[in-house]
């Protein structure tokens, strides 16, 4: 096992238990040497790898500088949307539990061959508003599809003979929600 980095940093990876979980995981990763430097435990052992880094994240997760943070960081998202309510903007509150796991940003480059998406500061998994931006993005535009009268405005054959959205259209409500390219459709075929 090789651990690319300092040898302080080494003793501060192998206790591992307070701290920025993402910056370890991408940052402070054991490398089997062996075998093609993938990510192993501590041990060299590649095999149980997701396991070493399950028990790595519940130990941080127990830590209380991490409650505290999250604590902190729920009171500033709380204030900043009482700000801008007492100023006249609609502020959604949605509070919801996952019945399932679920891991965001699995297409980033990682030894152990599968990346997540963690907050800089804090190292906690998170959902991107990019990607909460794209699902409320798509739900609009199945509604859209949904309703006949919208759908025969927007919905038209391009020339390869291919249908698309023009989402564009000014009844399509895109652009003033969304932002984006006022030239382009969606193809649905």
């Amino acid at each position: 096992m090789i651990l690319p980095f300092s040898k302080e940093l080494q003793e501060t990876a192998n206790n591992f238990s307070n701290g920025n979980f993402g910056l370890w995981f991408y940052k402070l990763v054991p490398l089997d040497d062996r075998n093609d430097f993938k990510a192993c435990t501590l041990n060299a052992g590649n095999k149980n790898v997701a396991l070493f880094y399950r028990e790595t994240y519940d130990r941080v997760k127990k830590s209380g500088e991490l409650k505290k943070l999250l604590e902190k960081k729920h009171g500033d998202q709380e204030k900043f949307c009482r700000i801008h309510e007492e100023n006249g903007a609609k502020v959604v509150r949605i509070s919801a539990e996952l019945q399932s796991p679920l891991i965001t940003g699995i297409g980033k480059t990682h030894p152990s061959e599968v990346g997540m998406t963690f907050d800089h500061t804090m190292g906690i998994p998170y959902l991107p508003a990019t990607g909460i931006k794209g699902l409320v993005r798509l739900a609009h535009i199945l509604n859209l599809i949904d309703d006949k009268d919208k759908a025969n405005i927007l919905i038209y054959a391009n020339d390869r003979n291919k249908l698309e959205l023009d989402d564009t259209h000014p009844a399509s409500l895109i652009p003033n929600i969304f932002g984006g390219d006022l030239n382009h459709g969606i193809e649905l075929e």
